[in-house]
């Protein structure tokens, strides 16, 4: 077995059908959430951030950003991502650690 790129899986996957009522919706949109992480709700402190920029949740494991994830957190800390990720996060872990404090 050999390993591909996603790129060249997806375009053999069939179509998914199209919902054609409001129940088949909702249960499309509560397949497509149990496909995503829990929420954990736990102590800003806690949080760590690798110095490749990725966040580290306790018993959760490590997590990178999207861009709608990014801006959320830089607006929440009052950071510019840009300036973080040249840096290598050490920007972002004391913003966390201001915020936590």
């Amino acid at each position: 077995m050999s390993l591909q790129h996603i790129s060249q899986t997806l375009p053999k996957l069939p179509p998914a059908p199209m919902p054609t009522s409001l129940h088949e919706l909702a249960s499309h949109f509560e397949s497509v959430e149990a496909l995503e992480n829990e929420d954990a709700v736990v102590w800003a402190k806690s949080l760590r951030f690798t110095p490749e920029g990725l966040l580290e949740v306790p018993d959760r494991g490590r997590f990178a950003f999207n861009p709608w994830s990014r801006s959320q957190l830089a607006l929440t800390l009052g950071v510019k991502f840009d300036r973080v990720q040249i840096q290598h996060g050490r920007e972002l872990i004391a913003a966390l650690e201001r915020f936590a404090a």
